[in-house]
């Protein structure tokens, strides 16, 4: 049997940081058994189920049942007590503990002091992605809050000791950063501009390059990921360029520090390290090359690497070649004595006793009956330290406000006062409304005088005066000059009156503002009045703010001598005419520049997906972590009063990511989408590998995917809480298998938001092909997958390959949920697992390392064969039926990455290698040429007969005079050119089929050379023409990168003379073909044209000088219709080779799908 280890932490408070318990390992209890650990989501869903194990220990003691006062463990043996269950398997690795000083280290040596390019690598799996302070946290961070985490670095806190780190910040990116003098003034930090697709407990490698001098003035920084420090690499997100060059301090003294990165602070790169290289240079020399791998079990001694570095490992650092597997709590304690009480004390005897323990992971106890968190103002208003707070969230049949700050008493109120009553702001539960007569009171805690704050939500609705009578709205009752300050509401303005201490007397007018009416949000419009007085000598300032939740406002105030003093109580009875106003969430507090209410009043609607999760997590103490970048994540809807878990799971639904127990330490941590997009191969499963000159299938029996329509959903309504709604539809899948519905709703901010949900779930629901509810390795068979298995977790990606032929290629999975089956006798981990390829989104430029693995072709819109084919054929006539045509390989559209592209025809899986042009059928041109040496003004184009006439151009071409040439009658002139010794005149018309001579008239008298071109049948379409001239050179024609494939290019081309017969071909582009020439006739001018087809887009194309003159002349015209387009490819690539008709379809197999 693979060797388990159960290791309990008795006593301790499961809330608390794991760092801080103490383990007991209670393995010598453990006998021969099946151990099933099982932990994951089920496939299509983002709620995972409780990660959970069941393990039967020996209890003949009576040490592991709780109440037993005679267990050396009581009272501790409880439900709630953390467990983590260990096997024996996989590579060895130093094991860091999340511990003050756990790390390994190089001591500074003068090959770690690089100062020029740097290259850092390290192989890990760590224990939190990111990383979560504890309580207490250090000084300056919250306790919960995301941090980052210390990989490797030499870093030292002194004004000499600042070289370079590395480190995984707080939502996941790598952070590399280094000093160039050693101080903190020099300090760059430069993080990746993607998070690192890996989870808690999931071995990868992760590696940073600095170029400290680009080659273009500046300096540039790169970050890559790979499944090991081998690579091949996958660059994570974009370089970073900066500019101008910098350098590295070579820190003199300070070590490298690997994990626990002494002196810095943050929190500690705890889990498993395999190995960790420094370079210096990129891909340059190594000067550290730490393999753990190869070290013996044990607490290391120091040891010497590859290149000379003296290792030493400190606090707790150990090669070991144990992996935990499941860290949660006990969950259920069920003592059993399966054969009755056997005891004999007499004996000394105990007799027979077993203890069964289920161990769960934080998510059953966080889905079990857990009270809904208060609503967002109640949480975080506490926060600011009020000197009184009134929620006014009470029940309808409450006669007071409930205080929420001890030793404050309640606030009281009278007459017709309606308690839970309204609709509250997002922010709110509940609130009061206040009807005629109503009026309240509340006293809060004495504050310091000076300064103070009151705030609360209101909403006056229709309730808005109609008069200019004053309309009370609330009264702060002050021990300052101001004994009573009262805001007042009118029709036509806002005041705020005071009464001076000590009689009182008249109210004095502080502040009348008229404009603001309008702008209290109108009817139904929930706001924020904010009263507040801050005392600066002998001045004070009384600012009075309106705020709409949610929304922005405005704040007269006043200034003049006075004292602020300190706030004794609050009071309103508001005016009849605002009979029916709304308050909630009254509040006093010390600090006037307070942000209490913000954000939380809408409930955070509009508040990023993953930021809401770290912010629950931090206001709760939940251990829960969220790896990604939040821009990159959905707005969400108002926070409702919901669970912690609840709530959590809202933003996955949103977003649509991965949420999951980790393995390594308890707690939640959730991987947004973005980083499941296009994943790396991490768990490559072969069905015929054969290790060590023996089969060892990496796939057991039985195999069995199944094509079935549970989880099918061909139209998805997706709508949000008290929005709209959007519907998509796959209407190809409803044809095919009917209309299968599926609905969700889902708490995002904005209605424009749904469509782009609903398209993604489709996406996700009408996924065509088998699907695979168990797919197993037995590790004992097959145990080169072991690291790969013991490191996989929900969403990691899966390739299946190796499979009979009847299968349809290869399977390229998302893993869901794992169970993992450890017997005395046998090791295997079982996934249910969903398709890969609905994730497999496009990328429209793949990015280094990526080569053919992430999809960058859009679907075709229909394609078919043009021509049947047969088994052993490799070259296909493809006709696009609807949308554009294929890119052609080579072109100017193409990509080196296009090719080679699996394509599936007629079913049959085949790779392309090299997709051709359209075939097109050329124009029929017919030509006339002839060249004139008698000087005469009339110069003639020689006639052609054509089938049915089409498109004439005639040109002519002087020999020794530059002059003007007149067109003949009713021809339009296209183009008129001069040189030194010649001009050139080329003119067009619509031609009948038997075109007559056309004659040009040029003086003086010259001899000429003159052609004529038809080009049939017509109607054709001139789409560009282009003309040049030249006496000092060659003359070169661009086309437009507009120019379609297949267009038909006549060139004409015009010496002054040619008596050698030395005219070139014109240079650019596949060959030309002559189609007529005046020929290399002495003593007057040669005209020659040309022609092929485009190869679409910008081509150059070059004439060279003749004696002294060179015209040139480019008519582009549009190709006729377009035939198929050959493509060469690879046949059988699935494993099958079929015969297929004309019209099969022809389709990508991995096409580009548009990510949420």
């Amino acid at each position: 049997m693979p060797d388990i280890r159960l290791e309990l932490a008795l006593g301790a408070n499961p809330d608390s940081e794991p760092s801080t318990w103490t383990w007991t390992d209670v393995t010598p209890r453990v006998g021969a058994q099946e151990v099933s650990v099982a932990v994951g989501r089920p496939e299509g869903d983002t709620d995972p189920t409780p990660a959970s194990a069941t393990i039967t220990l020996d209890n003949r003691d009576g040490a592991l049942t709780p109440d037993h006062a005679g267990s050396p463990y009581y009272p501790h043996v409880r439900l709630g007590t953390p467990a983590r269950l260990w096997v024996r398997a996989g590579e060895r690795h130093l094991l860091v503990p999340n511990r003050v000083g756990a790390r390994a280290r190089v001591d500074d040596v003068p090959e770690l002091r690089i100062t020029g390019d740097l290259d850092v690598r390290v192989e890990v799996a760590l224990d939190r992605v990111p990383a979560q302070w504890a309580t207490p946290a250090p000084e300056t961070y919250l306790p919960h809050d995301a941090t980052s985490q210390e990989l490797i670095g030499r870093y030292y806190l002194t004004e000499t000791g600042r070289s370079w780190r590395l480190l995984v910040d707080e939502i996941g990116c790598l952070r590399l950063a280094w000093s160039r003098d050693g101080t903190a003034s020099t300090f760059t930090e430069v993080a990746s501009t993607d998070a690192i697709p890996y989870g808690s407990g999931e071995r990868c490698a992760l590696r940073a390059t600095l170029d400290v001098a680009d080659g273009s003035g500046g300096h540039a920084i790169s970050f890559y990921t790979a499944r090991s420090i081998s690579g091949p690499w996958r660059r994570l997100g974009a370089p970073v360029a900066l500019p101008g060059s910098t350098q590295i301090h070579p820190a003199v003294g300070t070590p490298l520090d690997l994990g626990d990165i002494a002196q810095l602070g943050f929190a500690r790169g705890a889990g498993r390290w395999y190995r960790a290289q420094v370079r210096a240079g990129i891909d340059g020399e190594l000067v550290a090359d730490a393999d753990f791998t190869a070290r013996p079990l044990g607490y290391p001694t120091s040891w010497v690497d590859s290149v000379g570095r003296s290792w030493l490992a400190g606090n707790g650092a150990e090669i070991v070649d144990w992996q935990r597997r499941l860290a949660g709590e006990i969950a259920e304690i069920a003592p059993e004595w399966p054969h009755g009480d056997l005891s004999d004390p007499d004996a000394g005897y105990e007799g027979e006793s077993t203890v069964t323990l289920t161990i769960a992971g934080v998510l059953r106890r966080l889905g079990a009956g857990q009270p809904p968190l208060q609503s967002t103002l109640r949480r975080r208003i506490p926060a600011d330290q009020p000197a009184g707070y009134w929620p006014l969230e009470d029940g309808p049949q409450a006669t007071q406000g409930a205080s929420a700050v001890d030793g404050v008493r309640s606030m009281t109120w009278r007459g017709a006062v309606r308690p839970s009553q309204g609709t509250p702001p997002p922010g709110a539960a509940s609130v009061v409304t206040l009807d005629q007569g109503a009026s309240w009171a509340a006293t809060p805690r004495r504050l310091t005088p000076g300064q103070w704050r009151i705030e609360f939500l209101y909403n006056f609705g229709s309730t808005m005066p109609s008069t200019t009578a004053l309309q009370e709205v609330v009264v702060a009752h002050t021990t300052g000059t101001w004994s009573r300050l009262a805001v007042y509401l009118t029709s036509v303005s806002i005041q705020l009156r005071g009464w001076r201490a000590p009689d009182e007397g008249a109210p004095a007018e502080i502040l009348t503002n008229t404009a603001a009416p309008g702008l209290l949000d109108g009817p139904g419009g929930w706001g924020r009045m904010i009263l507040r007085a801050v005392q600066i000598g002998p001045s004070t300032t009384i600012y009075l703010h309106w705020v709409s939740v949610g929304g922005g406002g405005f704040m007269p105030s006043w200034t003049g001598t006075a004292t602020a003093g300190a706030v004794t109580r609050i009071t309103a009875t508001p005016g009849p005419e605002l009979a029916g106003m709304q308050i909630g969430h009254l509040s006093v507090l010390p600090d006037p520049a307070s942000t209490a209410y913000v954000g939380a009043d809408n409930g955070y609607s509009g508040e990023r997906a993953l930021n809401r999760i770290r912010r629950i997590a931090r206001e709760t103490g939940a251990a829960i972590t969220a790896a990604g970048v939040p821009d990159l994540s959905p707005r969400m809807g108002p926070q409702r009063v919901a669970t912690v878990l609840d709530l959590v799971q809202d933003c996955a639904a949103a977003d649509g990511g991965v949420l999951s127990e980790r393995r390594t330490v308890p707690g939640l941590e959730y991987r947004a989408r973005h980083l499941l997009y296009s994943p790396t191969v991490r768990l490559p499963l072969d069905a015929r590998a054969v290790e060590g000159g023996r089969i060892s299938s990496e796939i057991a029996h039985p195999f069995t995917p199944v094509l079935e329509d549970t989880r099918l959903r061909n139209a998805v309504t997706v709508s949000r809480p008290e929005g709209s709604s959007e519907t998509a539809e796959d209407a190809a899948s409803i044809a095919a298998a009917g209309r299968r519905p599926g609905q969700a709703e889902v708490n995002l901010a904005d209605d424009a938001d749904l469509a782009d949900q609903a398209h993604w779930r489709l996406a996700l629901g009408s996924w065509p092909g088998l699907r695979y509810p168990a797919v197993t390795t037995d590790l004992v068979v097959a145990p080169q997958r072991t690291d790969d298995w013991l490191s996989a977790a929900a969403g990691t990606r899966a390739v299946v390959t190796g499979l009979p032929p009847q299968h349809p290629g290869d399977a390229d999975l998302l893993l869901e949920h794992l169970t993992e089956r450890i017997t005395p006798h046998s090791h295997s981990v079982t996934a249910t697992c969903s398709p890969a390829g609905s994730y497999l989104v496009g990328v429209v430029t793949p990015e280094e390392g990526e080569g053919r693995d992430a999809p960058h072709h859009v679907d075709t819109d229909g394609s078919i064969l043009a021509a049947a084919v047969g088994r052993e054929e490799e070259t296909l006539l493809v006709t696009a039926t609807a949308g554009p045509r294929w890119v052609v390989t080579g072109g100017p559209e193409s990509d080196p990455a296009d090719v080679p592209l699996d394509l599936l025809v007629g079913g049959e899986l085949v790779t392309a290698h090299h997709i051709g042009a359209p075939l097109v059928t050329p124009l029929p041109i017919t030509t006339a040429a002839r060249a004139e040496t008698t000087a005469v003004t009339a110069h003639v184009a020689p006639p052609v007969t054509t089938p049915s006439g089409g498109y004439r151009i005639s040109a002519w071409c002087t020999y020794g005079y530059a002059g003007t040439y007149t067109p003949p009658v009713g021809m339009v002139t296209a183009g008129m050119s001069s040189g030194s010794f010649s001009s050139m005149l080329d003119a067009v018309e619509l031609a009948p089929a038997a075109a007559p001579a056309r004659t040009a008239t040029f003086a003086p008298a010259d001899r000429y050379s003159a052609l004529t071109i038809v080009v049939g049948a017509w109607p054709q379409v001139l789409i560009d023409y282009l003309y040049g001239v030249s006496s000092i050179g060659p003359v070169t024609l661009t086309t437009a990168a507009s120019t379609p494939i297949g267009a038909t290019l006549i060139l004409l081309t015009g010496w002054d003379e040619d008596p050698d017969g030395v005219m070139p071909d014109p240079a650019g582009g596949p060959p030309w073909t002559r189609i007529a020439d005046t020929g290399a006739v002495p003593h007057t001018s040669r005209l020659t044209a040309w022609t092929r087809q485009a190869v679409g887009g910008a081509e150059a194309i070059t004439v060279q000088q003749g004696p002294y003159d060179v015209h040139v002349r480019l008519y582009v015209i549009a190709p006729a219709s377009t035939g198929p387009q050959p493509v060469t490819v690879t046949r059988g690539v699935g494993g099958v080779r079929l015969v297929h008709p004309a019209g099969a379809q022809v389709r990508l197999a991995r096409p580009m799908i548009t990510a949420l």
